[in-house]
């Protein structure tokens, strides 16, 4: 019991330093759940939302940002039966909420916690 213990301590450690310092783990983490939300919503892939979907222009051609000149890809896209669309491009960003999860002090966790929405609208 305590080595099984040890194995899934160090398991969660070994998640957490990923989370923190790989943004593209954190976005893979980031695109798992929100796969898993839309599935225990009663959607299906391919059918009501598509993973990774390429946004075309009504000659088909891809579209660009113009800000990046980089083709958009978001994560999901969700069809609507009324052929209206939802566009989700995940993106997580841990490092200031575990900081704000860790923190004891209520001056830090507002500091955090400022951090985290500050990332948040960034990524928006």
């Amino acid at each position: 019991m305590a080595q099984l213990n040890q194995v899934i301590s160090e398991e969660a450690r070994n998640l957490t330093k990923a989370l923190k310092g790989e943004s593209k783990i954190q976005g893979n983490w980031g695109e798992m759940i929100l796969e898993s939300i839309l599935e225990k919503s009663g959607l299906v892939k391919g059918r009501e939302y598509f993973m990774e979907y390429q946004l075309t222009d009504q000659n088909g051609n891809p579209l660009k940002s113009a800000s990046e000149d980089k083709k958009m890809r978001p994560d999901v896209v969700i069809k609507y039966p009324d052929n209206r669309s939802v566009i989700i491009d995940s993106k997580v960003s841990l490092n200031a909420f575990i900081r704000l999860t860790e923190a004891v002090d209520m001056e830090v966790q507002k500091k955090e916690l400022s951090a985290h929405i500050n990332a948040i609208k960034s990524h928006i």
